[in-house]
């Protein structure tokens, strides 16, 4: 029977305890068998290495712990702990990366704006999880422990490569490299070390995203010039799979300084995604107003919203709300309203319940009756129609009252148009059930005993 461990280091009852769980295994063929697992299965070391031993680090306690058990088990003390220190780097960069992203999970699992953001965490390698620390240190104590050929072998190898050997590799199956996770999270000089080390900054992800794209789609300025400085200017240009380039992500996000320095390093301005916006676009329908007038002052508006897309800049703008783009693209660089048929500029800031665009649309002459052309219940709907199904959907009823009360009091609009289907806008809002539109109208002078009468919908209680 082993010695009873305990007794020799004066352990408490909680702590003789923790022995007895730890020593329930053989610790020294344990740690053999999880250095075995994690060279061919990466998921183990995170659910099982961190998991398991990174206690082992936090506290001295849990070290003489460690130390008694093995000398329970008759175990050499000092193998047994050089083979967890020689883990203790990966571990560690697990461990902390795991806590982290809890923090930020919906940021993790839920990408904004491309897929080239979507991070599997939980099938990181060490050193994916060492650069998502983003300590320069635990990142060299990472590649120390593995060799420089883990980087090298991780930044040249494409996402065509299925064999499982390549799982050591930092490839993840998006491809993610930890220059591109370096370059994302803006750490410079793990950025640096890894370059000096053999990573090719012009590894692309499964979704065609480079480090210079991820650099740029989180407004990382000193990285990217790092990068270009480093010949990656010939990728400036390069979109992901959607058509994206880093100048259109970079307008998106409203990064000024990138997107002038960009530009003056070769990015086309007129480049489009897949389905035909520019980095006007991005940038307007965010409301970035600084890039909107830098990319206007290299190009005609024309030019901008002629790419075949099917909603414009200046539709863009209005639909979110950002007056001061709309004003700029309407006075100043004289954008076209839309008429009718399709979704107008006015009708698109009525449903969405921008009051002052919506003013400023009526001033600027939009039409107030363009008839919207659709193949659903809206067809033949006036702004005033969209402005009440607004506030049941997209904003409140109050802001959407003031904009009926808007398009009605400035804009003259219509209290009797009719959707095709022959609804005026107060049988709309009687089915709507927006019982302030309803008083609204009523008090406007909205004729209640029009055919199809409001009270088909409020008293009729036939079968």
């Amino acid at each position: 029977m082993a010695s009873d461990p305990t007794s020799e280091v004066g352990m408490t009852m909680d702590q003789a305890k923790k022995v007895e769980d730890v020593a329930e295994n053989n610790v020294q063929a344990s740690l053999l068998d999880e250095r075995t697992s994690r060279d061919s299965t990466v998921e183990a070391a995170v659910d099982v290495v961190a998991d398991t031993y990174k206690h082992l680090m936090e506290s001295e306690e849990y070290r003489e712990i460690f130390k008694a058990t093995c000398e329970a088990q008759g175990q050499d003390v000092d193998v047994s702990l050089n083979l967890l220190d020689d883990m203790m780097p990966e571990v560690i960069a697990m461990s902390k990366a795991l806590m982290q992203s809890a923090l930020e999970d919906e940021r993790l699992s839920k990408p904004e704006g491309t897929t080239a953001t979507r991070l599997d965490i939980r099938n990181w390698t060490p050193l994916l999880y060492a650069t998502y620390g983003g300590k320069l240190d635990e990142v060299k104590a990472v590649v120390a422990n593995l060799g420089d050929a883990v980087i090298q072998t991780a930044v040249e190898v494409r996402p065509v490569h299925r064999d499982p050997s390549y799982s050591r590799c930092c490839l993840q199956s998006n491809g993610l490299t930890p220059l591109h996770l370096a370059s994302m999270y803006g750490y410079m000089d793990i950025v640096r070390f890894f370059v000096q080390h053999g990573a090719s900054h012009d590894a692309v992800t499964v979704d065609g995203a480079t480090p210079l794209f991820l650099s740029s789609m989180n407004g990382h300025l000193d990285v990217i010039q790092y990068l270009v400085a480093l010949g990656a200017v010939d990728g400036i240009n390069r979109p992901i799979n959607d058509g994206c380039t880093a100048l259109i992500v970079a307008a998106n996000r409203g990064y000024d300084a990138i997107v002038t320095f960009l530009v003056e390093n070769g990015a086309s301005s007129l480049a489009t995604t897949n389905d035909g916006q520019t980095a006007l676009h991005a940038a307007s329908v965010n409301g970035h107003i600084g890039v909107v007038k830098y990319l206007l002052g290299i190009h005609t508006y024309t030019s901008y919203a002629s790419t075949g897309c099917a909603v414009s800049p200046f539709y863009l703008a209005a639909q979110n709300g950002h007056l001061e783009v709309v004003e700029l693209l309407v006075q100043v660089h004289h954008a076209p309203l839309t008429t009718g048929g399709t979704l107008t500029e006015l009708a698109v800031a009525a449903m969405h319940g921008h009051v002052e665009t919506v003013r400023f649309l009526i001033q600027a002459g939009a039409s107030v009756e363009a008839a919207l052309q659709s193949s659903d219940e809206y067809d033949g709907s006036t702004p005033l129609f969209l402005a009440i199904h607004g506030g049941s959907a997209t904003c409140t009823n109050a802001r959407s009252l003031e904009v009926a009360e808007l398009l009605l009091t400035l804009g003259g609009a219509n209290l009797e148009a009719k959707q095709t289907n022959g609804d005026t806008v107060l049988h709309f809002a009687v089915r709507s059930e927006r019982l302030d539109a309803v008083r609204l109208l009523l008090g406007k002078g909205a004729n209640a005993n029009s055919p199809d009468a409001v009270r088909l919908y409020l008293c009729d209680t036939s079968p």
